[in-house]
């Protein structure tokens, strides 16, 4: 078995008890990797002047057996730690806030296309009847909010239109009309940028 959530009870001797929560990305079974998450969040993490009593629970305790690891997880050659072991390292590290994954919503308007999620829950788009939906191709990892005004002049069009006419059932304000395009700037940065029912151009997201 293995487990994705630990909590630690501190007892002290004349006060309530406090605890600490160690979240893990994915099922783990190794002792060595609990004690260093622990130690990376005790560093942050106030405790009790005096301990009379120290307390382990191990919760969501989840079957592990051969080939359940995620395809993306997959060991560094060089540092070798898996994917799962650096989200669990930051999230020690910095906070459980400070880490997310990506999900996908089922909205065409790019900015309303995505939200925070647990990390490393798989992030695909349901259709309404159940089945799993195609993820568009072309579209770029990194967007701008608000998109940045620009002149198209500035760039080389590499493929589009690509008209979006959607978001009028929200109301007026939530409607978009654009026509997106693939294109490259004179630095040589892959773009995505789109041209609203004004005739003006926006860059809205940077291709890796």
């Amino acid at each position: 078995l293995g487990v994705r959530i630990l909590i630690w009870t501190y007892a002290p001797f004349a006060k309530s008890e406090s605890s600490l929560e160690v979240r893990l990305a994915s099922p783990r079974t190794d002792a060595k990797t609990f004690l260093k998450l622990t130690q990376l969040q005790l560093e942050r993490t106030p405790l009790p002047d005096e301990v009379v009593s120290v307390a382990l629970r191990a919760e969501e305790v989840i079957p592990v057996g051969a080939g359940s690891d995620d395809l993306l997880t997959i060991a560094d050659v060089h540092q070798g730690i898996t994917t799962s072991e650096l989200v669990d390292q930051l999230t020690a590290r910095l906070g459980s806030r400070a880490i997310s994954g990506l999900g996908i919503v089922d909205d065409h308007r790019p900015e309303r296309a995505w939200r925070k999620q647990v990390p490393g829950k798989p992030a695909i788009r349901r259709r309404m009847d159940g089945r799993q939906a195609e993820v568009e191709r072309d579209r770029p990892l990194w967007l701008l909010e608000p998109p940045r005004h620009v002149r198209a002049r500035d760039f080389k069009l590499l493929n589009g239109p690509e008209r979006l006419d959607v978001g009028w059932w929200d109301g007026e304000a939530q409607a978009v009309e654009r026509d997106y395009f693939v294109a490259v700037a004179k630095t040589g940065a892959r773009c995505w940028l789109f041209r609203d029912s004004a005739q003006r151009w926006f860059l809205h997201g940077l291709f890796s």
